[in-house]
């Protein structure tokens, strides 16, 4: 005899693959994004075995990109945010499905993913009453009806927080400011800056400095972010 209820790997995907389709997708659709227009983008079942699907819209000339990962392996439906001026300015996104994307996913530009509720805290996340108890995670569960109960709560914090998308809208631009990029999601400007000046830009000028210190491999790879050149980076790092 079973003394605890169990859910295999695919019904816990499929689950929450559920939730997110029935119940916030439509709600991301009426707050104003559509489908990625990025052909590199997923929108539904992923290589590795779970889902992910890709959001953008355009609002007062900025790209606001929404991307929701299901991850076979977890209990999590995670929720990523970012914002990016586009020069030249565009009007649509029908004007982005030529591109790939992939620049706005990768360093510098995912520096400022925001990822909704587990960023958005006050104070220390494990002294948090809603990141201990009311996140986008399925929580534990023992029998049949608390593996029910647990979706409905994880189907309604998810629906509450989608519906106030904007509230994490606001949220990001007091941690982050928009990057600048073209269409392709490359920095504009940085061939003009020394490097101390594409640092300030990233504000990655505390985290270089420390990995000059205690790694170098890391510190290459954040000169490498902002287009320095190799000969530059081997005077840099010697």
């Amino acid at each position: 005899m079973k003394l605890f209820y169990k859910v295999s790997e695919k019904e816990l995907v499929t689950a929450r693959n559920k939730i997110f389709i029935e119940t916030c997708k439509p709600i991301i659709f009426e707050k104003g994004f559509e489908k990625s227009p990025f052909n590199s983008n997923w929108n539904g079942k992923d290589s590795l075995g779970g889902f992910t699907y890709n959001f953008s819209k355009i609002d007062n000339s900025l790209l606001h990109t929404l991307e929701i990962q299901i991850s076979k392996g977890d209990k999590w439906i995670k929720c990523f945010l970012n914002i990016f001026k586009i020069t030249p300015e565009i009007k649509s996104l029908e004007e982005l499905k030529s591109k790939d994307g992939i620049q706005f996913k990768i360093p510098p530009n995912s520096l400022t993913e925001m990822r909704l509720v587990t960023e958005s805290f006050k104070g220390m996340p494990l002294l948090n009453y809603r990141f201990m108890f009311n996140d986008h995670k399925l929580k534990t569960y023992y029998t049949k009806k608390g593996f029910e109960r647990n979706l409905y709560k994880l189907r309604e914090t998810l629906k509450n927080d989608i519906l106030n998308i904007d509230y994490f809208i606001q949220y990001w631009y007091k941690l982050h400011k928009p990057f600048e990029t073209n269409m392709n999601g490359e920095l504009i400007g940085l061939e003009s800056m020394t490097v101390n000046e594409r640092l300030n830009h990233i504000n990655y000028n505390e985290e270089f400095e420390k990995c000059l210190k205690t790694d170098k491999k890391r510190a290459r790879y954040i000169l490498k972010w902002i287009k320095v050149d190799d000969k530059s980076i081997k005077e840099i790092l010697k």
